[in-house]
């Protein structure tokens, strides 16, 4: 866990990477209903009830335990300076939808976020401390200060994956 109390709903932002994200057991046990996936060429099938089965070229689709958002960043230079603002948006957006009450959106609870890449070491810290310092200026003044949060956690968050730092 990175930040507690984020967004209007106060929920925890956590920083991973690919094993992390693709534990739906974790991520369901750390209550974690959202998922943002930086990286491009990494995708992670969620889907627990298949709608449509795959079908010669056509992939399933259907619906997951979880709502995911993907963004498609490279890892270093390369990413079109409005592709990681609209990470920032995706992000920002993320933690305020309101899911309707709908068949065709069975995830609807509010739960805590997931922001991973490949690692969880370049995109997804680079995002997620974009949007504290943006989000909460009175507590990261500083991009640096929003990116020291993750160094002091760094190691946690290698050894334990998504758990949250008290388990450390």
């Amino acid at each position: 866990m990175i930040a507690q109390g984020v967004g209007p709903e106060k929920v925890d932002l956590y920083i991973g990477g690919t094993e992390g994200a693709r534990d739906v057991g974790q991520l369901q046990d750390l209550g974690i209903t959202t998922v943002i996936n930086c990286a491009v060429n990494l995708d992670i099938n969620y889907v627990t009830e298949p709608k449509l089965q795959a079908d010669g070229d056509k992939c399933a689709t259907g619906t997951a335990p979880i709502r995911c958002y993907k963004i498609g960043l490279v890892d270093g230079p390369g990413n079109p300076r409005d592709m990681f603002l609209g990470g920032y948006f995706i992000l920002e957006s993320a933690l305020s939808q309101q899911i309707p009450e709908k068949a065709s959106y069975p995830v609807r609870d509010r739960g805590h976020v997931l922001v991973h890449c490949r690692g969880g070491r370049s995109r997804s810290v680079a995002l997620v401390a974009l949007f504290l310092h943006k989000d909460q200026p009175e507590r990261f003044a500083t991009l640096d200060d929003a990116i020291a949060i993750y160094v002091t956690n760094a190691t946690c968050i290698r050894m334990n994956g998504l758990k949250p730092r008290n388990r450390c």
